[in-house]
């Protein structure tokens, strides 16, 4: 028995020994092998310098660019998923159709929540919150802070790490404060804020004092919410109403066994317990998608696309391709030159296999050798791209262990299917017909090769248009006729006056550069300041939407509206001047009939807008017509073209503007002249601090307000300039690799050529020709996928360019033309060679 066990473990130490052995022997071949491809894959970089730096210059464009857009996505996707309940919160959304279109709503009323949790069991927790700047006293001197008005159940949902205080315990009483780190070192620089206060004012000028309950670190930039501090809001409304209530962003927590079907499911009982409209419903929105997925108008703050992230992405990719086809090209050009060597090398027994893998293996070493000039672009890149895709967010995303595993792969994967090309078409070929007739053998090759060709210049010209036609619509956002001139207006936002605006007013046109100034609620690029809907009474089955801008008599100055018809609001008229709303309050408290009230509401001097006269089907002059709807009563005095004020993305609203000289809440617009824009700002600024020195200076001009409604837009110009740039100097300079091998290969056809008499004309035609040829392939693939993919683009848009055909016609004859001085640059030296020396040349 222990003879037979010793006799057993000598047997497995023997087959041990030799199994090791053998590996040691393997791995030593493998080696050895791989030494062997390494050696002639350097060899061949050296003896092609000029191609292979091309070559190289391409892969490592293309994946710079996947490796900054792939660390873009990665940063998009991740946003809110943070918190420890991610999957568990939702946001209530408020959906509305009317007349077939459907409009959502974030601000829902603030008792919505609780209805919910209180109704339907699954709902662990629900909290709100409003967005609003505050002005802090520091140093006896405001300083605004962007803040967040929220319940006590906030920091319970979303669960940001304190640095200071417990989440659970803060927000408990009436003004209540969480604050951030940053805003601590600028408040209590070194210290512990917490137990200590911040002071504001109200309106009236009477003291707010704020109690800091905690300091949260820097919230991540990568939340669909921002704020300096957390403020604890007034108590929710009691009950839930629709027809009156105080309108919040509201979320909700489900319990962890809980789905959202479960939740969906019960919600058609509460619509009907709750009097919910006919047409509305709610959504129950994840809160990981509000950032990619939401564009409502109500929203608190700007999001992003998902579309605009795979555009981006798929771009990419595209440059990559690019670059990758480049390679493929000019290393299956450049086997032509070795198929000799493949030859000889078949002939004394090396195997398909093996030749294979040296094709691959090569690629694969050459794609690897990009990789880190690939990840450095990036790292230096990367605070540029941030800055023009506006994101703030570190390098962190590029560097991380887990993703530059990924980009490796990413390489790897590209290098193996850039080499398999050249590996199966050059290592399967007979020995006989390669040292015979090698040529024939490679007609499918050129086949390939040519539709290779065709397939990058088709991308890059569609490139090439898409960016052309974005910016076209981006200069049509900008420079769009808004039926007022925003060009050197600046405003002064939320503005509450304690007396009349009048005295601030006459002290800024002291200032000779300060043309007009006027109040009005519309708040450019956001709302208008009031609005309205009722039923068409001709037809019950359509509804009126109107939006109010509530102006002073200088308004129409100050924008530089330009009336169709009738006359602007001016302090000579005393229908202008009436205050319309104390007389219809004074004539309820006198018991007026429903009539008499009607027939005073519609004395009021209202100035329509196109889009208002084609709603309600008002023909002809509309100067002095009295309407008296529901919720639209007034004596027309003028009509002004159609006041596009908010974002364009948007279908025009029906905006009516309605006197009000004597506001005392609005945005503040000041029309300046031109020159010495710096010191007027300046000169504002005192006057500001003169009249409200409790309150913080903030001004922005109309116009960036406006043009920054298209961020989404100017970043996607912004990246689609970059790449469509490199798609075509990528391309253009395989061209000119390709070009070169082209000509080397038919030296002595060239010189041939030349002794029967052929001019630079006639060289230049029989290079050229084919090459010219295949990009106009390409233009014509090219053409109708640009046309088709950036009119689907268009479509998201109320205004729109046309896409007109000379565009197309432009584009292709400018890369034809870069194609042509391509050629030409590496023809020329071949064309005026002595022919002589290039015949007499083996």
């Amino acid at each position: 028995m222990l003879k037979a066990g010793i006799n057993t473990y000598r047997s497995f130490l023997f087959l041990l020994l030799r199994s090791s052995v053998y590996l040691n022997c393997v791995t030593n071949q493998n080696y050895a092998m791989f030494k062997s491809y390494l050696k002639i894959a350097i060899r061949k970089f050296r003896k092609d310098a000029q191609n292979s730096f091309i070559n190289l210059a391409g892969l490592i464009a293309g994946l710079t660019s996947v490796f900054i857009i792939a660390a873009y996505v990665k940063y998009e996707l991740s946003y809110d998923k943070h918190y420890t309940n991610s999957s568990r919160i939702y946001r209530l959304v408020h959906k509305k159709e009317n007349d077939g279109v459907q409009t959502e709503y974030t601000q829902v009323p603030s008792a919505l929540g609780y209805a919910l949790q209180h109704d339907i069991p699954g709902i662990e927790a629900t909290t709100f919150m409003n967005a609003d700047p505050v002005d802090f006293f520091l140093n006896a001197q405001p300083v605004k802070q962007e803040c967040i008005f929220a319940d006590s159940r906030f920091f319970n949902i979303f669960n940001l790490p304190l640095k200071y205080g417990n989440g659970i315990h803060v927000l408990q009483n009436r003004n209540d404060v969480v604050i951030s780190e940053t805003m601590a070192n600028k408040f209590y620089p070194g210290q512990n804020p917490v137990g200590k206060n911040l002071t504001s004012k109200d309106f009236n000028g009477k003291p707010i004092v704020y109690s800091i309950k905690g300091v949260m670190y820097n919230i991540p930039s990568n939340t669909h919410f921002k704020a300096d501090a957390v403020i604890s809001a007034p108590s929710r409304d009691k009950d839930l109403n629709w027809r009156g209530y105080r309108a919040v962003t509201q979320y909700i927590m489900l319990n962890k066994n809980i789905s959202i079907t479960q939740i969906e499911k019960k919600l058609p009982v509460f619509y009907t317990k709750y009097n919910f409209d006919q047409g509305s419903a709610l959504r129950l929105q994840p809160v990981t998608s509000i950032h990619l997925h939401s564009n409502i108008p109500d929203e608190h703050f700007s999001n992003s696309n998902i579309s605009y992230v795979y555009v981006f992405f798929f771009a990419a990719l595209l440059i990559l391709l690019i670059g990758c086809i480049n390679y493929i090209n000019l290393n299956t050009a450049r086997s032509l030159q070795r198929v000799k060597e493949i030859g000889v090398r078949k002939v004394i027994g090396a195997k398909h296999t093996q030749l294979s893998v040296q094709f691959i293996m090569e690629s694969t070493i050459f794609f690897c050798a990009a990789l880190p000039f690939s990840l450095l672009a990036a790292y230096i890149l990367w605070p540029l791209f941030t800055r023009v895709v506006n994101v703030q967010v570190g390098s962190g995303y590029l560097i991380d262990a887990g993703f530059i595993f990924a980009l490796l792969g990413i390489t790897l994967a590209a290098g193996v299917m850039a080499g398999t090309y050249a590996a199966f078409f050059v290592s399967r070929l007979r020995p006989a017909h390669i040292l015979k007739d090698w040529q024939k053998s490679f007609a499918v090759n050129m086949a390939v090769r040519k539709a290779l060709i065709v397939l990058q210049f088709a991308v890059s010209v569609t490139l090439v248009m898409a960016t052309i036609i974005v910016n076209q619509q981006l200069r049509l956002l900008n420079n769009m006729q808004l039926g007022f001139n925003k060009k050197q207006v600046v405003m002064l936002p939320n503005v509450m006056f304690i007396n009349s605006p009048a005295a601030f007013k006459s002290t800024l046109l002291q200032n000779t550069h300060i043309s007009s100034v006027s109040v009005a609620s519309w708040n450019a690029g956001y709302g208008y300041g009031g609005s309205a809907a009722s039923t068409d009474p001709n037809d019950s089955t359509k509804n009126w939407e109107f939006s109010f801008i509530y102006a002073d008599e200088d308004f129409f100055k100050t924008m530089e509206i330009k009336m169709l018809e009738g006359r602007p609001f001016s302090a000579e008229y005393t229908a202008d001047d009436i205050k319309v709303d104390s007389m219809i309050k004074t004539a309820k408290k006198q018991h007026l009939s429903h009539d008499e009230i009607n027939k005073i509401d519609a004395s009021r001097s209202i100035i329509i807008t196109r889009t208002v006269a084609d709603l309600i089907g008002l023909k002809g002059p509309v100067t002095g017509k009295v309407l008296n709807y529901s919720v639209l009563r007034g004596t027309v005095v003028g009509e002004a073209p159609d006041f596009l004020g908010t974002s364009l993305l948007q279908k025009a609203h029906a905006v009516i503007m309605c006197p009000a000289a004597e506001t005392r809440f609005g945005n503040i617009y000041i029309k300046l002249s031109p020159g010495n824009i710096p010191q007027t700002i300046g000169y504002i600024h005192q006057i500001w601090q003169r009249f409200f020195p409790d309150k913080a200076f903030d001004f922005v001009f109309v116009e960036d307000k406006l043009n920054k409604l298209y961020d989404e837009q100017q970043r996607m110009a912004a990246i689609f300039n970059s790449f469509a740039s490199l798609a075509i100097i990528i391309a253009l300079l395989g061209l000119f690799s390709l070009v070169a091998l082209t000509v080397q290969q038919k030296t002595k056809e060239i010189g041939i050529r030349k002794v029967l008499g052929a001019n630079i004309t006639d060289i230049l035609k029989l290079v050229s020709k084919g090459y010219l040829g295949l990009i106009l392939v390409a233009s014509a693939i090219a053409v109708p996928v640009a046309w088709w993919g950036m009119n689907s683009w268009l479509q998201g848009f109320n205004y729109r360019v046309n896409i007109h055909w000379l565009t197309f016609a432009i584009v292709v004859a400018s890369c034809l033309f870069l194609a042509l001085a391509s050629i030409t640059a590496q023809t020329l030296k071949a064309a005026k060679a002595n022919p002589v020396n290039t015949l007499r040349t083996d």
